[in-house]
């Protein structure tokens, strides 16, 4: 999307595009905070087992590994994995 906001006039699917990045965009955002949600309480609840299946699953949701929630859920799963003593 980024390339295309130097473009004058805009292209007839620019807006077609624009939503569809930012309806991306929140439905990521959307499943992250699900899975960060269910990861905390199993965290919480020391479910460790299932804590670290949450952190994996961001990781494969999110994985860019310069992204802030990636880095920070692989840390977390590292966290898991030793309490879990692998």
């Amino acid at each position: 999307r980024w390339y295309l906001e130097t473009v004058e006039p805009k292209p007839p699917f620019y807006e077609e595009a624009a939503a569809g990045a930012e309806r991306a965009r929140r439905e990521l955002e959307r499943d992250y905070q699900a899975l960060l949600f269910e990861s905390e309480k199993a965290w919480n609840l020391s479910d460790w087992p299932r804590a670290a299946e949450q952190f994996r699953q961001i990781l494969a949701l999110i994985p860019d590994r310069s992204d802030d929630r990636h880095l920070n859920a692989r840390k977390k799963l590292l966290d898991v994995e030793r309490r879990l003593g692998r």
